[in-house]
This record gives C-alpha cells, structure tokens and sequence, in this order.
C-alpha cells in the first residue's frame, strides 16, 4: 500500500465553479488525512515536472486531461484524470493515465484502453458545508432550472460549408437533424448513440468521409446541438405543464426569445445556487444522472426533477440506482402520459409522495460526499 499523505490537483480554469470545486475536493481529500496543492489551471508539462518535483509528489489529479496529452511526464508521477467534459473528441483520446475516471458511466462502455490500466465512473461529490438546509426558505415557484444553453444559431454558422463538393450547408444538416429528432418522438425519447449513428451516415452522405476536419464544426454537430436539444426538451416540457418557472445561468437565455421573460440571472457563488434550488418545487435536471447540479440539489434537501432518457446500458450511474424513485427524486418519462398528471399532484403537495427533505440530505452525505469519492480514489489508487 503507497504511503500517500499530499496529492496534486489541477482544474482547468479559474472560475467561480473550478475555485468552489477546488474546495471542496480538497476538504474531502483532508478528511481522510490527505493535503492537496495545486491549481485552478492545467499546466504545461514542464512547469507540471517542476512542480511535482519542487512539492515532492507521488500523485496527480487532472479534470479533462489524460497523460496522452503530456507525455513528456515524469513517468515517477501516477498520473488521475478525470474526464467530465470529452469537448467533442471520442473518448478513446484519453489514453496512458494510470487511472482513468469517466464522469458519465456510460462512457466506460465506449471506452477502450491502449495499455489495460484502470479506468471506471466518478461521480461528483457533495460538500455539506457549502449546501446547508434552508428549513425556513419559501417556495417561490414550481419549476427552476440551473445551467447553461448555447446560444441559438446565427446566420453565419447557419451558412458555413459542410461540402463544398456539392455546396451542402450546416443549415441543411441541421433541417435533417430536426427531422430525425422529431421523427423519433423528441431528443428525450432518442438515445444519443442513435443520434451520433445517424450523425454520422449523415457526415458520409454529405461528404464521402467519416469525419468532419474543422474542429468548431465538428464540436457544434456532436456537443453544441445536443446540449441545445436537451435544455430546450427539459424546459418545453416543465413550461407545458406549469408556467411558474426561473431559469439561472449565462445570459445565453435571453437570447432565446421563448425563454428570455423566465431568466432570473447568473448564479455566482454556491449561496446562490443553494437559495434558487431550495426555492423550487421542483429542480429540473436531464443528461447525466449524478451530475454537479443533481448531487448539490438533492443534498441540499430541495427535491429534483428528472428527466428520464433511454440508454442502451442501465449503468450504475443511473440515479434509479442509488436513489428512490418517486420519493427521493421526481422521475418523469415522456413516453408515460400519466406523468404530466403525476407532476402537477407532486407541485400541489410534495409530501404525497413521501418525499423528506433531511432524509434524503442525511443519505447523500453518507453515501456521495466528497470524502467518499477520496476513499474510492485512494482504493484505486492502491490496486493499481
């Protein structure tokens, strides 16, 4: 067993998320007598050498980046990463670190290892501290809603080429990729493996390849669109069923003319983002299960509202996995009608469905806390 007591930790910028985040690790890792130094940006590979070598580190932790992308590392340094965002790229670009986490579970099933090392899921954990109980905070809506949306098309993206061969515009792709979506019932009844499948016929059809070169182009089909359809899916169907909604985030949203009276604004400090969650009746939430904004609002005490996607693996990062359904998280499946009606009853009375806000806050910080995710790394960390 590695004798371990300080491990370097490097998040990809400084901003009020990173910094938050930055903490919260740290306290975990502290808590089962480990320091953390480090940064909230990814240092180049010499100054990464040089401050592993000047702090004597046997370990470091690196959000979304793989050894793959340093080589010039000192093979002395067991290098972590933690992949939350791919930024496009296959997964499979995350390559030679000695572990490998994945922020979906999902992603572990796509995933293939050059080297056999250890790769697996990493949730986020939660930090009580920074998300108290509010047990005197008002309700002040039904719905709200927490994060980002891209901004919608403009006319010169619209235009860009996908072939100039045949003079196929991105407009074009995106009328097919509308029609495909809404063939298939709607983005959440569509399995994002479906889509990158028919994506991708659609990339071969248009331009004889497998693989579209420019990397913004490229990031818009496979990242920006999906992320667009998702948040615009989650928000439509709270907003058909009550109009009583705040939407947080960039100012992205009131760019989107159906959705610009709702925004309330960003949400800058986890004091804020606490108040807005306790302050809802219902949390809304769709993509990754255990996800920064479903731990943070469930340990908050405030309930979540889930929106239910089809996946080809019922992985264990499914929330139905670790939490139960209809009591600790609101779990809504557009292909069932009965859970429009389900949800306006949940918005009248909370507590029919048995729903205790300590009770589950209690069962989060025992199970998904920070320092539980330090005790699952330290165990990695000692297999390999």
């Amino acid at each position: 067993m590695m004798k371990l007591n300080k491990i370097g930790l490097f998040l990809p910028r400084v901003n009020h998320f990173y910094q938050e985040l930055f903490e919260s690790i740290s306290d975990g890792f502290k808590q089962v007598g480990i320091e953390v130094i480090g940064a909230c940006e990814l240092l180049d590979v010499e100054q990464l050498n040089q401050f592993c070598k000047k702090n004597n580190l046997q370990v470091i932790f690196e959000m979304n980046r793989s050894r793959a992308q340093i080589e010039e590392l000192s093979k002395n340094i067991i290098h972590i990463a933690w992949i939350v965002d791919p930024q496009g790229k296959s997964v499979n670009y995350c390559q030679d670190s000695d572990i490998i986490y994945f922020f979906n579970s999902e992603w572990c099933q796509q995933y293939i290892s050059n080297k056999g090392h250890c790769y697996g899921w990493l949730a986020p954990g939660f930090d009580e501290k920074k998300y108290p109980l509010l047990k005197t905070q008002k309700l002040t809506s039904d719905f709200s809603f927490a994060g980002h949306i891209p901004n919608p098309w403009d006319q010169a993206e619209l235009s860009r080429c996908i072939s100039k061969d045949n003079n196929i515009l991105f407009s074009d792709l995106e009328k097919e990729i509308d029609a495909f979506i809404e063939l298939n019932g709607g983005w959440h009844r569509l399995h994002v493996l479906e889509y990158r499948r028919f994506l991708n016929e659609l990339i071969k059809k248009y331009t004889g390849k497998d693989y579209i070169e420019d990397p913004t182009l490229r990031y818009d089909l496979e990242v920006r669109i999906t992320r667009t359809y998702g948040r615009k899916g989650a928000i439509d169907i709270a907003m058909s069923i009550s109009d009583s909604i705040k939407i947080y985030g960039p100012d992205n949203w009131q760019r989107w003319e159906c959705y610009k009276d709702k925004y309330q604004g960003y949400l800058d400090s986890y004091e804020l983002v606490n108040k807005a969650c306790q302050s809802a009746k219902l949390n809304i939430h769709d993509g990754v299960g255990l996800h920064f904004r479903s731990i943070n609002c469930m340990g908050s005490g405030a309930l979540l509202f889930y929106l239910y996607k089809p996946m080809n693996n019922e992985t264990k990062g499914a929330l139905w996995d670790h939490f139960d359904v209809d009591r600790d998280f609101v779990l809504f499946d557009c292909e069932n009608a009965s859970d429009f009606d389900k949800t306006r009853r949940i918005l009248q009375d909370r507590k029919s469905i048995g729903f205790e806000p300590e009770r589950v806050r209690e069962f989060v910080i025992n199970n998904h806390s920070w320092k539980k995710r330090a005790e699952q790394i330290l165990s990695d960390i000692n297999r390999i």
